[in-house]
């Protein structure tokens, strides 16, 4: 079985879409239907369909997804067992991270060590934790409010400013936050506990939209469904700034909060086979930011 079709599959029910995952991975979308074609053959069942909406796995593909999974991870131990740790770095970064710190750090790590072979994938925060304690990554990069572990080494790298905003035609501008629970989700992949008691006292509360391993949503289609009127969204500032100047977005008047997410880099403790790479990027991270590259 290809794994290279396996990825595929697995970004594809990630994003909901063909074109989002070939975009990730750096394929035409042709690429990615062949993947999914080849797949189903050799599977010998309809994995997805698609829809209006994007696609949708078949009851047969979330059964085939708890497979493809534990598939490459098996190949991830194989690897990491066998393959020379200092060429390769597997990074695991949240959506948040991917956006503000990855794209620019990894484009200077790719410059400036051309012979590292890098392997990144966007995951939830619970996810990377999890493959990284399992070893089958060799650190991840988040965005949290807080986050302390005894079990991993945690580097804080910088703040990310967040605002809670909607259009100015949802009800919260209306008849206020407080008196249409149902209207009032808050769109957004971050999951904050500590903001839980606040959030339910405004009559406001998590949508579970995108609270799954398998879709982890994105920044651009939070801040289309507000614009929308869908909901509020938490996103950071520096993100929706034309939109807060064209008032298409406003901040929501009792949320308009001194609140931030922290970005951390996560690597294990105590690693019996250290990977020079790990030290490079993270020390090129400290590098990019003391230079405003990253922010």
């Amino acid at each position: 079985m290809n794994t290279t079709h396996i990825k595929s599959f697995l970004y594809v029910s990630q994003y909901n879409s063909i074109s989002k995952a070939a975009d990730r991975l750096n394929y035409s979308t042709s690429t990615i239907y062949e993947h999914l074609k080849a797949l189903e053959h050799e599977v010998g069942v309809n994995l997805y369909n698609s829809t209006n909406s994007g696609i949708n796995l078949t009851e047969n593909g979330e059964i085939f997804l708890e497979y493809a999974t534990k598939i490459l991870d098996i190949v991830d131990d194989i690897h990491n067992t066998f393959y020379q740790s200092g060429n390769r770095l597997r990074i695991s970064a949240s959506e948040s991270s991917d956006f503000f710190v990855m794209k620019p750090l990894m484009e200077k790590f790719m410059t400036k060590y051309p012979d590292v072979e890098i392997d990144y994938t966007k995951r939830l925060t619970e996810a990377s934790v999890d493959k990284l304690l399992r070893n089958l990554i060799d650190m991840a990069v988040i965005s949290e409010p807080s986050f302390t572990t005894s079990k991993l080494k945690c580097d804080f790298l910088c703040k990310l400013p967040l605002s809670f905003v909607a259009s100015p035609s949802h009800i919260c501008f209306k008849d206020g936050i407080t008196k249409s629970r149902d209207k009032n989700t808050l769109l957004s992949t971050m999951e904050f506990s500590v903001l839980s008691t606040l959030l339910t006292s405004k009559g406001i509360f998590f949508s579970d939209y995108f609270h799954t391993k398998n879709n982890i949503g994105d920044l651009h289609t939070l801040r289309k469904l507000a614009l929308d009127g869908n909901g509020i969204a938490l996103l950071p500032t520096s993100f929706i700034e034309n939109e807060l100047k064209e008032n298409t977005l406003k901040a929501v008047p009792e949320l308009e909060l001194d609140f931030y997410s922290k970005i951390y880099i996560l690597t294990q403790l105590n690693n019996k086979k250290p990977n020079a790479s790990v030290n490079n990027f993270i020390q090129l991270a400290h590098s990019l930011l003391a230079t405003n590259v990253i922010s």
